[in-house]
């Protein structure tokens, strides 16, 4: 899904391979985790990794890109 459209400016991570050297430095950076679509949990597994590394603001796009899309916003392709 990553190679045909994804959030402007989003890297692909694996939700099992979200470690301390993909995350920004600043752990008080803004880190958003989407899938595909809401029936997918490896965003909030990655979300809940994220934060017990210590990472403070991080959050997860419910919808993920299909609802990003349905809503009209810009996509990038892979």
């Amino acid at each position: 899904m990553y190679e045909q459209r994804h959030v402007p400016g989003a890297r692909w991570v694996p939700y099992d391979g979200v470690t301390a050297d993909v995350l920004p430095q600043d752990r008080s950076a803004t880190v958003v985790f989407y899938c595909a679509n809401p029936r997918c949990s490896a965003s909030p597994h990655a979300a809940r990794t994220a934060i017990a590394l210590g990472w403070t603001n991080v959050y997860v796009m419910p919808d993920g890109i299909f609802g990003w899309v349905a809503a009209g916003l810009p996509v990038q392709p892979g």
